[in-house]
């Protein structure tokens, strides 16, 4: 049986990949000794990593091809054969069978089951078992269908309620405070009077007050109590509704209204999981801020922005669905840099297109109100809107986090961050705002949250990617990482690049291979010499050859067609990361690079070398057993020894070897004594011109 190549155990995988962190995995592993099943699988059940990213890292664990299955897929005659239970309990299923070479193709979700494995392949009297790759779920759902397995019944799914009427023995309902009791308020407006006698007492036992209207009046009394969380509006009431409020007879509930068909089947119907909704409105509503940026010949920040204001709102204990209207404001806006003013002051259009960006948001139509959200933060800056003044709480405090952030990444002072002078002087930005953007309470809580994270003083180099290529990489690859909160920089020149990457220590570099071809594998064998920065090539080419070339010669990562950029950058800036800290600092790391001269020929590392002028060792052998050592100070050889040669002499011999050697560049503080003085071009041309008359008389 073909074992598969198992290199890395899955959670050094899946953190190499940046799915999952060293928590999670912790995590996942306590469960697997309480619950079983595999770690991978208990990380998807505790919503850690997806199916897809599971399965992404098992193809990398095992270095597996892949298939994608369906019914006809699985010859039924082969399927008769295997042992009872395989198919299902370990999700195995046979695909292919050549009888004559005695060769089982199976198709499997977990190929370390190797017992299992085994007694598949003496039930076929196979020589060889062939495996592939399926999704789990995918693999699971199949099985139960081939082998009529009887699919739960809805009829029996379960929906966990307190208990309507608890005796004596049930835990008493903790009393919520008067400012909770506000806050937690939900109106539900029904025809169904009975309602009332069993809901509010359900809603209690769980924190929160319900208060249930029949009609106009006491849907308007319930209002003028106080400010409800939710509108949670029955079917049958729609009608109504919508005519009290034409006819001004009750107030507008500034709230999220939900209508639902009966008690029953809100809690139960979900045909489409709302995550999924949100997450494909925000890729609609980013790559429209992304047009609208271009239009405009301006790169706001807005995946910084976008982070940072997620992160406000999770501190500060906002609803999920608060937090979701942030992130698509935030790409509804078009923030303006500073421009210089007439008297020489700084002058900005923070609301720039603001009639557009409203006109979005209504038709938008978001189950809450981001017309409200982007009018209100427009109040906060012009100082028509005060804090502390009239308005629905939960829109202001989401204004104040939108307004504060925003002022932080787009017109608060340039600040270098770096230093702690720049620290400072990005508080002391910040809590000039307080009182008029934010009230004090939220500009801390921000603050501490960058403290927290980012360090105000602290070192930054992990967050900024160097972008090498053109037009694709500007207006695609740039706007990805920056809604992952990293810092991209652009340039279209390997030469800039390498010197960018020698001056400034970057997290990241990512290159278009399309651009630059085989050059690119040059530039990687410098920017690999000594340095901590990660290295990553997008490429057109699905060959195989191409990409097994490129992580030779150290590229971290390759990525071919089609072309994901959201998912490229998330996956980098997880890769970014889950490196060791000690790799990530600031200090650079001695490096090493190893290669043959088959792959990389000894005068293209000497020309390497000295035009990127390193101050390295290079230890040299060939299949000779001869062995050489080579010095370089900034680019020029100082001294050599082959053998019993030395100084140029041994350099010559090195040229001598052809293809036929194997070299490691290792950075070096400690040279012995000079014995080279010609130029570095000038010791090469006298090797090949030696090299070329020992051929002739040959």
């Amino acid at each position: 049986m073909n074992k598969p190549r198992k290199s890395e155990r899955l959670d050094q995988v899946l953190m190499r990949l940046g799915y999952a962190t060293q928590p999670q995995i912790q995590e996942a592993v306590k469960r697997q000794s309480a619950r079983g099943g595999r770690v991978g699988k208990n990380l998807v059940e505790l919503g850690a990593i997806t199916e897809d990213q599971l399965f992404d890292a098992l193809v990398e664990q095992f270095r597996l091809p892949t298939t994608k299955l369906e019914e006809s897929s699985v010859p039924r005659d082969l399927l008769d054969r295997m042992p009872p239970g395989v198919v299902v309990e370990h999700l195995m299923l046979p695909i292919a069978w050549d009888a004559d070479r005695r060769v089982l193709s199976l198709a499997v979700a977990n190929p370390a089951d190797h017992a299992m494995l085994e007694t598949v392949k003496r039930v076929f009297n196979a020589e060889t078992v062939r495996l592939s790759l399926a999704q789990e779920n995918v693999l699971a759902g199949l099985a139960r269908r081939l082998m009529r397995v009887k699919e739960p019944s809805a009829e029996v799914r379960l929906v966990h309620l307190p208990e309507l009427f608890g005796g004596e023995d049930a835990p008493a309902a903790a009393t919520p405070g008067p400012e909770q009791a506000q806050a937690d308020r939900v109106l539900m407006i029904t025809g169904g009077a009975t309602r009332k006698n069993f809901l509010p007492p359900v809603f209690e036992r769980e924190g929160r007050r319900l208060v249930v209207a029949t009609d106009a009046e006491e849907t308007v009394e319930a209002l003028a109590e106080g400010p409800v969380s939710a509108v949670l509006l029955a079917a049958d009431m729609q009608e109504p509704f919508a005519r009290w409020r034409s006819e001004g007879r009750i107030p507008d509930p500034a709230a999220e209204v939900t209508v639902f068909q009966s008690v029953s089947h809100a809690l139960m119907e979900n045909p489409i999981p709302y995550g999924s909704v949100v997450k494909s409105l925000r890729s609609a509503v980013q790559a429209l801020a992304q047009f609208r940026a271009f239009q405009h010949q301006v790169r706001p920040p807005y995946g910084l922005i976008a982070n940072d204001v997620a992160a406000l709102a999770r501190a500060l204990e906002m609803r999920r669905v608060v937090i979701d209207a942030l992130n698509l404001a935030v790409h509804l806006l078009l923030p303006v840099p500073l421009t210089p003013g007439t008297d020489g002051s700084k002058v900005a259009e923070p609301f720039k297109e603001f009639a557009s960006s409203s006109e979005l948001a209504t038709r938008l139509r978001f189950p809450w109100d981001l017309g409200l959200l982007l009018s209100t933060c427009r109040g906060l800056f012009d100082g028509r809107t005060k804090l502390g003044g009239k308005g629905y709480a939960e829109v202001m405090l989401a204004a104040q986090v939108l307004a504060i952030v925003w002022y932080r990444h787009t017109l608060a002072p340039a600040a270098d961050t770096n230093d702690e002078d720049g620290g400072v002087a990005l508080r002391t930005a910040l809590r000039g705002q307080a009182g008029r953007l934010a009230t004090l309470e939220t500009v801390e809580e921000y603050l501490q949250l960058i403290t927290e994270r980012d360090g105000l003083a602290g070192d930054r180099s992990d967050r900024k990617v160097l972008l090498v290529g053109a037009d694709r990489i500007a207006r695609a690859l740039t706007p990805a990482f920056e809604r992952v909160a990293c810092q991209p920089r652009t340039v279209v020149d390997l030469t800039d690049a390498q010197a960018i990457s020698e001056k400034d220590q970057v997290a990241a570099t990512v290159v278009d291979h399309q651009v630059f071809g085989d050059d690119v594998a040059k530039f990687g064998r410098i920017v690999k010499l000594g340095g901590t920065s990660l290295l990553f090539v997008l490429t057109d080419s699905p060959d195989p050859a191409l990409v097994l070339n490129l992580l030779d010669i150290g590229v971290d990562d390759v990525f071919g067609p089609p072309h994901e950029f959201d998912l490229i950058a998330a996956r980098i800036s997880r890769a970014i990361r889950s490196r060791p800290r000690e790799q990530s600092g600031t200090a650079s790391q001695p490096g090493q690079f190893s290669a043959t001269f088959e792959h990389f020929s000894f005068l293209d590392l000497a020309q390497m070398l000295s035009q990127s002028l390193k101050t390295v060792r290079v230890d040299l052998s060939n299949s000779a057993g001869e062995r050489a050592e080579l010095f370089m100070q900034k680019g020029r050889f100082t001294h050599a020894t082959c053998g019993t040669a030395v100084g140029p002499e041994a350099v010559y011999r090195v040229i001598a070897w052809g293809e036929d050697g194997v070299f490691t560049v290792r950075e070096e503080s400690t040279f012995p004594p000079p014995t080279i003085q010609a130029a570095t071009e000038s010791l090469l041309m006298e090797g090949c011109r030696l090299l070329d008359e020992a051929g002739r008389q040959a």
